[in-house]
């Protein structure tokens, strides 16, 4: 049980699945524009919520192969359009951004810590054919990029200091991560970080929701 437990929460595919699911809830208030979205708060979090404990699951179980990383890979990036489309029957820019920032960090991510791994196939082959720094370097890109995102829907959604707040603590989260990969390696701090990029990310996307209720 113990062993499941600490495979589950080190799965890179954990982190993503945690990091991911609050900006469909953040994609369902932006959508809404009301003060007061119970509806649409309840529904995709009870989504959120499944999808997580889902992904847990199978990662516990260590019976989760190639299609499922990509599975959750590719739900965890289109799950904000998905919340966006089901409030608001039709989509914008914004969820589109929303979309985009969640895909440049999960890349990040993958490069950061397995992509030092060198693999025949997935970011461990970007160490493999150009090197380790070359996959650090790209991680740092993919994930300055994916911070340009979120300033990006800052200044589209008109979003404040609660964003802000979440912005720096996400950004502060990355730099330390990416300090600590490349001078001691990735296997020291897999499973804290990954938890507190979760909870990064659900501070991040209260604070946006907390922004969008004083507008309102």
């Amino acid at each position: 049980m113990i062993q499941g437990l600490q495979r589950a929460v080190n799965d890179l595919r954990f982190a993503h699945a945690l990091f991911a699911s609050p900006f469909a809830l953040l994609a369902a208030a932006m959508a809404q524009r009301d003060p007061e979205p119970w509806a649409a708060y309840a529904w995709t979090g009870l989504v959120c919520c499944g999808f997580v404990v889902v992904v847990f699951a199978l990662c516990w179980s260590g019976r989760a192969g190639l299609r499922f990383s990509v599975a959750v890979r590719l739900v965890s990036v289109v799950l904000p359009v998905v919340a966006w489309i089901a409030v608001r029957r039709s989509t914008t820019w914004l969820s589109i951004v929303i979309c985009a920032a969640i895909a440049l960090w999960i890349l990040g991510l993958d490069l950061l810590y397995t992509g030092q791994e060198k693999a025949e196939h997935g970011p461990g082959a970007v160490a493999g054919r150009f090197g380790r720094p070359f996959a650090l370097r790209a991680a740092l890109v993919l994930h300055t990029a994916f911070l340009a995102a979120l300033l990006t829907l800052a200044f589209l959604a008109e979003l404040s200091g609660g964003f802000s707040f979440g912005c720096g603590l996400v950004a502060a989260f990355l730099v330390v991560q990416h300090r600590i990969v490349r001078k001691r390696g990735s296997c020291r701090i897999w499973p804290v970080f990954f938890l507190a990029n979760g909870c990064a990310s659900l501070l991040l996307c209260l604070g946006a929701i907390w922004d969008l209720a004083r507008v309102a």
